[in-house]
């Protein structure tokens, strides 16, 4: 698990909060308005060997790519009968049904193990973004995982540690949001 992060200049140059970053056992989520960093974090944290990263227990850091789980957009052949289904199957399946299922049908993993996620809410409605989450949630509590995620959705500012790279970003969303309301 990823206790905290301090980017090196390839990074930190394009990333408007300062190092170092702090993260939470559970759901992290990385907030800001675009071009704020959150992507170029995430990158950060997966390359790691330009940042100076302290893990508390496992440091198996992996990236759960939702655009790559698009079969839609996949250029390599299935490997096997089994993945040739999936892909069937998932091209029958929304892109939300997909990433959830993938979600809940993540193995029992060391503790600590973490998960980079870039933005799960694409392409999703409201109601697709709370199940999202609700997955996400369950994997953090039953299975030991560590999420970050960046996400620009509202319903991932809730129940996390959040890590604003804008000060004050989150509360500007919300308040424009209830003036529209």
């Amino acid at each position: 698990m990823i206790v905290s992060a301090e980017l090196q200049f390839k990074w930190q140059r394009r990333v408007r909060r300062k190092s170092p970053l702090r993260f939470a056992p559970g759901l992290n989520t990385l907030a800001g308005p675009n071009g704020s960093g959150k992507s170029t974090i995430v990158k950060a944290l997966l390359d790691g060997g330009d940042c100076r990263l302290q893990f508390k227990g496992s440091s198996t850091i992996r990236l759960f790519d939702t655009e790559l789980m698009n079969p839609r957009t996949l250029s390599t052949p299935a490997a096997t009968p089994a993945e040739m289904a999936l892909r069937l199957r998932g091209s029958f399946s929304s892109h939300g049904q997909i990433i959830r299922q993938a979600l809940a049908a993540l193995p029992a993993g060391p503790d600590g193990m973490t998960l980079l996620v870039d933005e799960p809410e694409a392409g999703q409605d409201f109601a697709g973004v709370q199940r999202i989450k609700t997955t996400i949630d369950a994997a953090c509590t039953q299975e030991g995982y560590q999420f970050i995620v960046a996400s620009h959705h509202p319903v991932f500012w809730f129940d996390t540690h959040l890590i604003e790279l804008e000060p004050g970003y989150t509360r500007r969303v919300l308040e424009a949001l209830t003036a529209l309301h």
